[in-house]
């Protein structure tokens, strides 16, 4: 059978006939990671973000609001940046505990 015999629901092959648009996955997804993030901050944990973002995409506003605040998402352009901000992030954990 050729390929072009397929009907347009994927039908001979039945995993994508009642395939969703990724939009809706998108949102699912964000929407979970919403509820987790509000869940990990409920329980007073602090929780830090970080996003890395070498491609000029705009800023994760879910990143931004999962962060406990602002001072915990991280907003990097590049991968050069990571063992600095892991660095900040292991620091201010340790002057946490250390508080407490």
């Amino acid at each position: 059978m050729s390929r072009s015999s397929f009907s347009a629901d994927h039908s001979a092959d039945r995993r994508l006939e009642h395939a969703e648009p990724v939009e809706r996955h998108a949102t699912d997804i964000d929407d979970r990671q919403a509820i987790t993030c509000a869940n990990i901050k409920a329980a007073n944990v602090d929780l830090y973000t970080i996003q890395v973002n070498t491609g000029g995409d705009p800023t994760s506003t879910l990143l931004q609001n999962c962060a406990s605040s602002t001072d915990k998402f991280y907003l990097l352009t590049s991968a050069n940046e990571m063992t600095a901000t892991f660095d900040t992030i292991g620091t201010n954990l340790t002057k946490l505990r250390v508080a407490q």
